[in-house]
């Protein structure tokens, strides 16, 4: 099985993503990425 490794970076902007959905549907615009090992 191949992994893939990720930047901080690119785990933040996924929970910036989670956060603008929340966001757009009158939710509190809140959204968190769960890392183990550097993958989600």
């Amino acid at each position: 099985m191949e992994r893939a490794f990720f930047s901080h970076e690119y785990f933040m902007k996924e929970a910036l993503k989670e956060g603008q959905r929340a966001f757009e549907r009158d939710e509190v615009p809140v959204g968190a990425v769960v890392v183990a090992n550097n993958m989600t």
